[in-house]
């Protein structure tokens, strides 16, 4: 397999899973933290 393609992959899906989660911790943490 190459090794470009396969890094390729799994930064995208890195990425896509930080953009997919990161709002919703950001949604958590307001309320969870009221200020």
């Amino acid at each position: 397999m190459d090794g470009r393609l396969f890094h390729r992959l799994f930064l995208v899906g890195w990425l896509g899973t930080a953009l997919v989660r990161l709002p919703a911790a950001s949604v958590g943490i307001g309320r969870a933290a009221p200020t």
